[in-house]
């Protein structure tokens, strides 16, 4: 006698949902994924776009512009009437200075066209990117300590690094921030950019960026003072001067200052989307 030895067991779930068409599918949720537009306003007309362009975001970028002496603000970068960056044109570089994200985070969606609009504007040849990896999440050989881990650098051309005091950032780790939209078309086969990534590490696990509430950043101190040493700091400034044409020497020095977008009838936004670009 022939027996079915599942006959007795109910169907699989999708046995009886597959064929629905009124299922929810979170990833084709279209109303969060709006087109975005990327403009520049304010920068100087007569002024012509620097070869070279600063990108620093989030707390690395507000940790570094509070004593990297940067200037007045120049301009403002503005995704969907939002603004997202401040641009500085400082004394001692010949570079443009894009202070990111340091109040208004970008969702998924919106990383790549913000690179795009950024790079379409400056047509730079080389992007320096300053930003931070989560140490708790980096794959290593040897687990190290947060207070003890190396800041990181990746470039998108053959060269060793700038300064001693930088180690790769190794495969099979991932950057999932904006810094990897830049790079990704920066890396790009048609592309005549060099990128150059520079990443502080945090002890910290960033909070994934969902759209359903506005995560609060990580933050750049805690009780016992700033996350990075004034030294660390320090080091990333002159190598941030040399790679993009040093003026004049000018050194890092904390003014307590945090950069933030200007108000004048844009408006700024919590942190929203999900995940990140990666590379």
């Amino acid at each position: 006698m022939n027996v079915e030895l599942l006959s007795d067991t109910a169907a699989p779930r999708y046995g009886y949902e597959s064929d629905e068409e009124d299922q929810l599918n979170p990833l084709l949720n279209r109303s969060i994924q709006r087109p975005t537009h990327v403009s520049i306003q304010g920068y100087p007309s007569s002024d012509q776009p620097p070869e070279v362009v600063i990108i620093a975001s989030g707390e690395a970028g507000k940790a570094w512009a509070q004593g990297a002496h940067l200037g007045e603000q120049r301009a403002t970068v503005i995704v969907d009437e939002l603004a997202v960056g401040c641009i500085f044109l400082p004394s001692w570089s010949d570079a443009a200075v894009i202070v990111s994200e340091t109040s208004a985070s970008l969702s998924t969606w919106e990383m790549h066209t913000y690179a795009e609009g950024i790079i379409g504007f400056f047509n730079p040849k080389r992007l320096l990117l300053l930003d931070i990896y989560s140490v708790p999440l980096y794959v290593n050989q040897a687990p190290l300590e947060a207070y003890r881990a190396p800041v990181r650098y990746l470039r998108t051309r053959s060269g060793e690094a700038s300064a001693p005091f930088l180690v790769p950032f190794s495969p099979p780790n991932l950057m999932q921030a904006t810094c990897a939209a830049f790079a990704s078309i920066a890396a790009l086969p048609t592309s005549q950019m060099q990128a150059i990534v520079l990443l502080l590490p945090s002890p910290y696990i960033s909070i994934p960026r969902g759209h359903d509430f506005p995560p609060s950043p990580p933050p750049s101190t805690d009780e016992n003072g700033p996350i990075w040493s004034e030294n660390i700091l320090q080091e990333i400034h002159i190598c941030l001067a040399e790679l993009s044409g040093m003026r004049a020497h000018q050194s890092w020095q904390s003014t307590g200052r945090v950069v933030l977008p200007k108000q004048s009838g844009i408006k700024r936004r919590g942190d929203i989307g999900d995940g990140g670009m990666y590379m």
